[in-house]
């Protein structure tokens, strides 16, 4: 997890902390279930856990989190939040965390949120596709998105629909 592409994201830092969604709670019950135990008192490796979404929600139910994000400003948001400790390398927290000899279990977690049409193009702008973007160019694009959205959604309220696939990686 390192190179350019993990830390494709670090140019909107900011506006991906303030739109990104939270997650649900089954997500986290779910890894409860892969586990067969509580995150309270686990130990846990977040790789990838740009500004700290789920370490943090990770942290809420007792776990203690390695968080791993390469990326500087993505990395710096994450830290702003109470008890988070970054490190940059996913070999590092690894192996503090302990997760070697590991099996993988797998879900897909699907859910919504509806949210103001201002929060839904911000939320789309921090996604890579659009940060290799020239400024002109996606610039343009959100102009003509939100004239079109407007149309569809004249309250100017969007539901957003995520689907995660939830990979848990556990000790044999």
């Amino acid at each position: 997890m390192s190179g350019p592409r993990a830390q494709s994201f670090d140019i909107a830092a900011v506006e991906y902390a303030a739109s990104r969604p939270s997650y649900p709670a089954a997500l986290f019950d779910s890894i409860e279930e892969f586990a067969g135990c509580r995150l309270a008192g686990a130990r846990v490796a977040d790789v990838g856990a740009g500004t700290g979404i789920a370490s943090v929600l990770l942290r809420e139910r007792g776990a203690d989190v390695i968080a791993v994000e390469p990326g500087e400003a993505m990395a710096g948001e994450l830290r702003r939040k109470p008890r988070s400790a970054v490190r940059s390398s996913d070999s590092d927290a690894i192996r503090l965390a302990g997760l070697t000899g590991l099996h993988v279990a797998r879900r897909q977690m699907r859910w919504s949120r509806t949210v103001s049409l201002d929060v839904h193009l911000a939320n789309i702008g921090s996604r890579s596709a659009f940060l290799v973007l020239d400024d002109a160019a996606r610039h343009a694009f959100f102009v003509d998105e939100r004239e079109r959205l407007r149309r569809i959604f004249p309250h100017q309220e969007v539901e957003e629909t995520y689907v995660v696939d939830l990979l848990v990686a556990l000790r044999s």
